[in-house]
This record gives structure tokens, C-alpha cells and sequence, in this order.
């Protein structure tokens, strides 16, 4: 069964990947050859050349990265990550915060059953944070009421 991983993005900070992105990219690449995946996709703004090329620096050939650069939000990486995907195996990389309150959902629901999903989260001090769990609630209704669920 074909194997990817799907790194989610985070704002970038001032044109660069923050410390937090940064973790999630070495954490993509890791489970990439822990997994011997197939690919790796890259999400968002972060879906650039600069991670296009750390990427491939570290073992990856540059025909198995993919650059999902069109979404805005966790919602749409998961609608275009299934546009690029058949059914297969995935392993969704995001932080903690998120993974824990929002992505295994949202990824849940896109994709549906017929494909067998894993989240790697990288730790941060965001899951008790009170903005951050107001943001991820909010997100959270958006995505119910987008979906009528």
C-alpha cells in the first residue's frame, strides 16, 4: 500500500518557516524514511521552494514531494490533499493543539474510510494555551458549519 505523509503548514514569519513549522518539516521528513513513504506533501504557504529543496537535502528525490500550495486553512489541505491521493495510507503531521483538537476530524471526515490515516504530532506549550484552544473551537465550528454536521 502506498504511503504519505502530509505536512500541515503554519504561518510563516516574515517570509521563513517559524520554529514551530521547522519541527513539523524535520518530524515529515523523519516518518518519511521511518515509513518508507511514497511521498511527502507540503501544504499552504509553506508549500515552497525553500522547503521544496531542505526537503529533498535530506534524502527525498525531488519526484516525491509534492507542493499542495492552493489551500488556506487545515479544511482545504485536506480537500486538496484527496484530490492529489488515491486510497492509501497516511500519516498527517501537525502540532499537538491541533492534531488533538481539530485535524483527526477534519481529515477524518474528508477522507472518508478508505484510507487508513496516522498523526504525528510535534509537541509545543499551545495545548493548555487559552487563545490557542479559542482558535482551534473556532475553527472547529467553522468546519461543522461549512459541512452541516
Amino acid at each position: 500500500m502506498n504511503k504519505s505523509i502530509i505536512v500541515l503548514s503554519h504561518r510563516l514569519e516574515d517570509g521563513l518557516n517559524s520554529k514551530e513549522y521547522q519541527r513539523r518539516l524535520d518530524i515529515g521528513i523523519k516518518c518519511f524514511h521511518e515509513y518508507n513513504a511514497n511521498q511527502i506533501v507540503l501544504c499552504s504557504e509553506t508549500a515552497n521552494i525553500q522547503n521544496l529543496i531542505y526537503v529533498h537535502d535530506h534524502d527525498i528525490l525531488e519526484r516525491q514531494i509534492l507542493l499542495q500550495s492552493e489551500s488556506t486553512n487545515t479544511i482545504d489541505e485536506a480537500i486538496f490533499c484527496k484530490e492529489l491521493l488515491r486510497p492509501q495510507q497516511l500519516i498527517v503531521v501537525s502540532s499537538d493543539y491541533h492534531i488533538y483538537y481539530r485535524v483527526p476530524l477534519i481529515f477524518g471526515y474528508i477522507f472518508g474510510n478508505q484510507y487508513q490515516i496516522q498523526y504525528e504530532a510535534v509537541s509545543t506549550n499551545r495545548t493548555i494555551d487559552k487563545d490557542t484552544m479559542l482558535d482551534q473551537i473556532k475553527s472547529l465550528k467553522y468546519f461543522f458549519k461549512r459541512f452541516n454536521l
